[in-house]
């Protein structure tokens, strides 16, 4: 999620449909990979407190198990994953990621854990084609699913279903539609942004890159919050909750059925 000026507000529903040619999305966070964790640590407003919202969330479904699989499902650089380890000592992860260029830096951080890789695209329907039905004890995606196509989304939903075994807990942190909502997040984020340049956390050169590669290549799929849930209602899910919120970001949680 990248700051840009007030027209990526959306004024009315996105059709949802898939953009024609390549992954524009992809091409974006292949580039932003290096300086990934610089920009969302010092100017996305509540980050780090998004993701420990989200794994706290994970620590209570899972209290049970001893070494639950857990699926990072758009691991980016492994932020996510590297948190959950923390809570999840004996867990075995696998990171999905589209992007290649995210990839290298995961794997360059996740060295020492227990991770098994895997690169697929969300926006098609063949990323989860090689693990079994009921693959997983539960799966989480931070910042990633509100980049696609409402029709790919629905996909998604429907095969994270799939390989998560019966009665798993899903989690996501996404944004939302909202245009008041959004004017306030978005306005918070040019100040953080600004106030890392003024500290020497990013470049006011790498600041610029990253909104005008995002204005050229990033996506996103906004919708209302109970629009999304009634997704995941429609999807088989189960017990679907919002658990945080912060302006137009929220987390959503549910599990698939027993």
């Amino acid at each position: 999620m990248t700051a840009t000026d007030e027209s990526r507000i959306p004024r009315e529903k996105n059709t949802g449909q898939k953009p024609a040619g390549s992954n524009g999305t992809l091409e974006y966070f292949d580039w932003q990979a290096q300086m990934y964790d610089r920009y969302q640590a010092n100017c996305v407003p509540k980050y780090h407190e998004m993701t420990a919202a989200a794994i706290r969330y994970l620590s209570h479904a899972l209290a049970a198990l001893k070494a639950p699989k857990i699926l990072d499902v758009g691991c980016g650089t492994g932020n996510t994953t590297i948190e959950l380890s923390k809570t999840f000592g004996s867990a075995a992860f696998t990171c999905l990621d589209g992007s290649k260029g995210m990839q290298e830096y995961a794997r360059h951080k996740l060295g020492s854990l227990p991770v098994d890789f895997h690169t697929g695209d969300l926006s098609t329907d063949h990323w989860h084609g090689h693990w079994p039905d009921h693959s997983f004890d539960a799966a989480v995606s931070t910042l990633v699913l509100e980049h696609l196509p409402f029709d790919a989304y629905d996909g998604v939903l429907r095969s994270v279903c799939r390989i998560l075994k019966p009665g798993s807990p899903f989690v996501t942190v996404e944004g939302y539609a909202g245009e008041n909502l959004q004017t306030l997040f978005f306005g918070e984020m040019t100040q953080w942004e600004a106030d890392a340049v003024r500290n020497g956390l990013i470049t006011d050169e790498e600041l610029e890159l990253v909104k005008r590669y995002s204005r050229e290549k990033e996506k996103h799929y906004f919708e209302s919050m109970d629009e999304r849930k009634q997704r995941w209602l429609d999807a088989g899910l189960q017990d679907v909750e919002f658990i945080w919120q912060y302006y137009c970001v929220a987390i959503l949680c549910g599990r698939t059925a027993s």
